[in-house]
């Protein structure tokens, strides 16, 4: 099993860097809602909260599929065990 948890890690920092690579030009931070939140701050007064919905109201959605899937994997792999 342990194999797995090094293999998940990987992918999840895999997956981190491939956003940020694709992202950082257009966004100018990242994918940290502390971090666009700040540089929302700094740079942009007159318009802080246009694009800040995104990261509270994505990440409640992501976090629900991500809860959905993991609810569905995990209930196939202990069907498939004996």
């Amino acid at each position: 099993m342990l194999e797995y948890q090094v293999l998940a890690a990987s992918s999840i920092g895999f997956a981190v860097f491939m956003v940020h690579l694709a992202t950082v030009l257009i966004t100018g931070t990242g994918i940290d809602p502390a971090r666009s939140f700040g540089a929302a701050v700094t740079f942009n007064n007159e318009k802080i909260w246009d694009d800040q919905w995104m990261n509270s109201g994505f990440s409640g959605w992501g976090h629900l599929l991500e809860h959905l899937l993991q609810q569905s994997i995990t209930s196939t792999y202990r069907e498939s065990q004996p």
